[in-house]
């Protein structure tokens, strides 16, 4: 039965659209809502039990304007299979336009369902530039709901349309020793049923072996036929006994509300006869698990000690590059050249302050003295007593462009350096906030 299954499926989820293709075409804007599967008209749905709202609007003219009234319903959950939409269809040679949106129905408790009456209402363009107005409505429909049935044993209440299991094992059960462990895929689809009605699917224990690992997912498809859910599950086996062992079958019940009777989808035991053991594969395996992990801890301890030598080469190569002579500093040394005038080398000097710090030409001289002290002072006193002093007092204008240059990279490297340190008291005592306490007396 399950090899034609899918056949049978593909027929079921085929007929809609010949419906669809077949659909005849009135004379004027129709209205039909119906209820699918077919046991639900004929007697009645169960609780969580898919129900399919299709709701139809076919017309020989094509929509003007549109308005559906389609009433909330109590006491179900409510999904939109698909939303409104609106084509073409044909029909022995006549052209017609459906309107159709389709809604899947979860009923949470039984009893009877009510249905409101749906309601359509607009216009159709007849030709010519005519609107024909139109209104059309499908009364209440009653559906009856039944509960849990008393025949169903299975400790988990589960409806739906058809169910299909499929498993693969890697590696192959009858490469396995003692000690090894095999993979169990198993994928289990589920036809009119929304992945949060599926149950948790256990794998039962026999002796000789045990569930080390399992992991599941699932997911809920929407089609214009109804909802399909799908649970992937995989149980990671180790075989622990050398004699035969049986892994136990995979079943999950549900209910079939086309048959009105309990069913279920299974997969078979699995015989596993285990090799025998090999010690030396067995070694070679240990040897190999060893020397992978002894690799594994080498590479760990290389990318822990790689971190602080790598922050400390970006540090010096840092400390490297703030220590390069800028554009301003190598403007300063081509303009003050050994025969360069006093007044030469002040006006570079000035454009060299200006383009290092953004200093202006007011008390030039004596700011950069309180700024740089030592020899850079002493350097910019001589070239200020050979601009104003009566006496031929050299300027030594390499002289003092070496010693201003030297000066702004000792400058730049500890503004550099204390930066880096406070960046890391940062890291290493974060600020917290100061939080005041007042006590009202």
């Amino acid at each position: 039965m399950s090899r034609f299954l899918p056949v049978l499926l593909f027929f079921g989820l085929s007929a809609p659209l010949v419906f669809a293709q077949q659909t005849a075409i009135p004379n004027k804007p129709t209205l039909t809502v119906s209820l699918e599967p077919r046991h639900v008209k004929d007697g009645g749905g169960y609780v969580q039990g898919q129900i399919v709202l299709r709701v139809q609007l076919v017309s020989p003219h094509p929509f003007d304007r549109l308005q559906l009234n389609l009433p909330a319903i109590a006491n179900v959950r409510t999904l939109t299979l698909s939303p409104p939409q609106t084509r073409e269809i044909h029909n022995y040679g006549l052209e017609g336009y459906l309107y159709e949106t389709r809604l899947a129905l979860f009923p949470e408790q039984s009893g009877m369902l009510t249905i409101p009456s749906v309601s359509v209402a607009g216009a159709v363009a007849v030709g010519s530039g005519r609107k024909e107005p139109f209104a059309e409505v499908n009364p209440e429909m009653l559906v009856t709901i039944k509960p849990i049935d008393p025949a169903y044993d299975a400790p988990w209440w589960l409806v739906a349309d058809a169910v299909t299991m499929t498993e693969v094992w890697t590696p192959p059960p009858e490469e396995l020793r003692v000690g090894d462990t095999v993979r169990r895929d198993l994928t289990v689809t589920v036809y009119g049923v929304t992945a949060q009605h599926l149950p948790v699917i256990e794998q039962p224990l026999n002796g000789g072996y045990a569930v080390v690992g399992s992991e599941t997912t699932m997911k809920t498809d929407l089609t214009p036929d109804g909802v399909i859910a799908t649970l992937r599950q995989f149980w990671a086996l180790r075989v622990e006994s050398e004699d035969i062992i049986s892994i136990s079958p995979i079943q999950l019940a549900f209910w079939d509300p086309a048959a009105g009777s309990m069913a279920s989808a299974s997969l078979p035991a699995k015989r596993i006869e285990p090799l025998p053991r090999d010690p030396a594969a067995r070694r070679a395996q240990l040897m190999s698990d060893a020397i992978t992990a002894h690799r594994n801890r080498r590479i760990s301890l290389f990318a822990a000690l790689s971190i602080p030598v790598l922050g400390l080469l970006a540090l010096i190569g840092a400390l490297f590059y703030k220590a390069l002579p800028t554009r301003a500093d190598r403007r300063l040394s081509q303009a003050c050249i050994a025969n360069a005038t006093p007044a030469a080398c002040f006006r570079a000097v000035t454009q060299w302050s200006h383009d290092s710090f953004g200093t202006g030409d007011r008390n030039l001289i004596k700011y950069l003295q309180q700024t740089f002290g030592g020899e850079a002072a002493e350097r910019l006193n001589t070239l200020q007593l050979a601009l104003f002093s009566a006496s031929d007092v050299s300027a030594e204008p390499k002289r003092l462009a070496r010693s201003l240059v030297a000066a702004a990279r000792r400058q730049r490297l500890h503004g550099f350096i204390r930066d880096c340190f406070t960046s890391l008291a940062k890291i290493v005592y974060p600020a917290q906030e100061i939080v005041e306490i007042r006590t009202i007396h």
